[in-house]
């Protein structure tokens, strides 16, 4: 049975750099907030905004809720800014992208935020139109790896799971796509059926599969 669906997990997108952002983090907010009561605040706002429970601004209000008023725009307008300037993009994807579209259907799940991948994407040049569907935990009101969102995906597609091949960083992932039928490719980890290095060897390992899930288990990868 041949492959005919591809679908991105959008963290492959990304370089997203912890230990930096988390500096940035407290940069920002040192002259307002503690930065342990700040980060646990961030955090519990964060998941609901992830699950479509807040809305922006809703999210920096109880984010930021033990910032002084005064400072809450100063916060907010540093926080993008430092986000946006240390979020990049994973060298080759656009060059995967338009391989992949030419003889595959392309989807991507997230569990970031709509509105800010939709940000990101623009400011780094992702042509969003390269995707027949895109589903996201903030729309579909849970995170990954709950089964929901890889269903929901594998439907809107119009394809059967066993012709769909997921891809990932995150372990945690693996069971979710899994359990609704898919393969799994795996970056940087041994918990897919198939590990690579780097989404850029995604070109090199669709190019050399004969399109049936069985050699997505069994093709070398250069």
């Amino acid at each position: 049975m041949k492959i005919k669906a591809v679908i991105l997990d959008s963290s492959v997108l990304f370089n997203v750099p912890t230990k930096e952002l988390k500096n940035a983090f407290k940069e920002v907010i040192k002259y307002h907030i503690p930065y342990n009561k700040a980060i646990k605040d961030y955090k519990t706002a964060f998941r609901k905004l992830q699950k479509g429970e807040l809305s922006k601004d809703e999210f920096y209000k109880q984010a930021f809720k033990k910032a002084p008023a005064k400072s809450m725009k100063k916060i907010i307008k540093q926080h993008d800014i430092k986000r946006d300037e240390l979020i990049t993009l994973e060298p080759g994807v656009k060059a995967v992208i338009n391989s992949l579209i030419k003889e595959y259907k392309l989807g991507l799940i997230s569990n970031m935020p709509k509105n800010w991948f939709l940000k990101d994407a623009k400011r780094l040049g992702i042509n969003l139109k390269s995707f027949n569907n895109m589903v996201f935990g903030s729309e579909v009101g849970v995170l990954k790896p709950n089964v929901k969102l890889y269903n929901k995906m594998i439907g809107s597609l119009k394809e059967e799971p066993e012709r769909c091949v997921y891809v990932t960083n995150d372990e945690y992932e693996v069971p979710g796509a899994r359990k609704a039928g898919m393969n799994v490719v795996t970056i940087n980890n041994d918990k897919g059926d198939l590990t690579i290095n780097s989404i850029k060897e995604l070109i090199t390992l669709f190019s050399n599969i004969d399109k049936t899930p069985k050699q997505v288990h069994e093709v070398d990868v250069p």
